[in-house]
């Protein structure tokens, strides 16, 4: 089977109630962290989703951005490939 590109395009990201300082910080956990989880992409899932709301999450308020950036993409990407 030949291995198919994903590409993922954010065009925006609303982060409210994060330091901003951390807002890089998290930017690229969410990218490192969404290249991982559609590196093994299903190919039965949507092909393109127009917009992905992520909801809300709580946060331990001294959760590191690492931490952030996964749970954002495990929210966006749980948005992606659930079923139509």
């Amino acid at each position: 089977m030949s291995r198919r590109r994903v590409v993922v395009t954010v065009g925006e990201l609303n982060l409210h109630g994060f330091d901003p300082h951390q807002r890089y910080a998290i930017g690229d956990a969410l990218e490192r962290e969404l290249g991982a989880r559609f590196a093994s992409f299903d190919e039965t899932a949507p092909r393109a989703v127009a917009r992905v709301d992520a909801g809300s999450f709580e946060r331990a308020p001294d959760a590191p951005p690492p931490a952030l950036g996964g749970a954002i993409a495990a929210r966006v990407h749980a948005g992606v490939t659930k079923p139509c």
